[in-house]
């Protein structure tokens, strides 16, 4: 961006910041915060996947990453009885080494390949938490999961029992996953990325360790979904294996496509976009599939660069 369009767009980061903090202090209804929250959720999945779409793979398994996460954090914190706080990490990188013993053998596939080893990853997976009864619970998966542990303060301890104090844990690591994009998308890792989504044979040839970078982006990927999936356990205490199913890692595919793939604020437009538009159409009733299948198309008709490149072209704020 050039130095005239720095102060607009840090004066909107700021202002952005700002109402992202003030937001519980608004927003009252239990239920209405209840969606941000699952919005702010959503967003952080939907940048994991960015990563990996950026690259040009397409990954079919981010639900499985983001179950992988909210089993091992519910099975640490109710089996061995460690803190919350040690849990939240510890998920992220099973879920990243998993990403990278994965990503190994089948990042060195394209195109559909590589989509349909994801899509299998995924469903054998669900199926483990399905089958494997006395650790996962079978089809009824785990319930009571613990809320986040009290933190303690010279003033009384800060807990995570109400839907607003939660809110502000998941913003928490929204804007580091946020921020971590940036830095990614931003260098010339993100231009690597870029370029093996444009042409991998000819990054390769330039010099380019392709297979460093994707798996780079599977990790960074499969780490901070397995991150979303813990914080989804503890704050609806239960987790079964139908909620990490095929479609919603279709959903979250659709919410990076509709945004903007290879952006840093597509995703996120998606996210909230698509999580909100359901709410916004549910007074149509029998038409609410009907309006929801319309908007998406309007949106890849008009734009095919998602809804990203609708601000761009207006204002180059982000």
């Amino acid at each position: 961006m050039n130095e005239k369009g720095l102060p607009w767009k840090r004066a909107f980061t700021t202002i952005v910041l700002i109402t992202l903090f003030i937001i519980p202090l608004i927003v009252r209804d239990q239920y209405y915060q209840h969606l941000i929250i699952l919005t702010g959720l959503s967003i952080i999945t939907t940048l994991s996947l960015n990563l990996i779409l950026t690259t040009g793979q397409l990954s079919i398994a981010q639900a499985a990453f983001m179950g992988i996460g909210a089993y091992s954090s519910a099975l640490l914190v109710m089996k061995t009885g460690i803190s919350f706080w040690l849990a939240l990490p510890i998920s992220g990188a099973i879920a990243g080494a998993v990403g990278v013993l994965i990503g190994l053998p089948t990042l060195k596939m394209r195109g559909v390949y590589f989509a349909i080893a994801t899509f299998a990853f995924g469903e054998l997976v669900r199926m483990i938490f399905t089958n494997w009864v006395s650790l996962f619970g079978g089809v009824g998966g785990i319930l009571n999961i613990p809320a986040p542990n009290p933190i303690p303060f010279p003033g009384g301890d800060l807990h995570f029992q109400t839907k607003g104090s939660f809110y502000y844990l998941v913003l928490f690591v929204m804007l580091v996953t946020i921020y971590i994009n940036y830095r990614l998308l931003s260098s010339r890792i993100g231009m690597a990325f870029h370029a093996l989504a444009e042409a991998e044979l000819l990054a390769e040839q330039s010099g380019i360790p392709v297979m460093k970078y994707k798996l780079l982006a599977f990790l960074i990927g499969s780490f901070f979904t397995g991150l979303s999936g813990c914080l989804y356990a503890h704050y609806s205490h239960y987790i079964a294996p139908g909620f990490f199913s095929f479609w919603e890692s279709v959903h979250f595919i659709i919410m990076a496509v509709i945004g903007g793939v290879g952006t840093l604020g597509g995703p996120i437009i998606g996210a909230v976009f698509l999580t909100l538009l359901p709410e916004l159409i549910r007074a149509t009733k029998e038409y609410e599939m009907v309006i929801y299948a319309s908007a998406l198309i309007a949106v890849l008709l008009f734009l095919p660069k998602g809804l990203m490149s609708m601000l761009r072209s207006s204002k180059n704020i982000i």
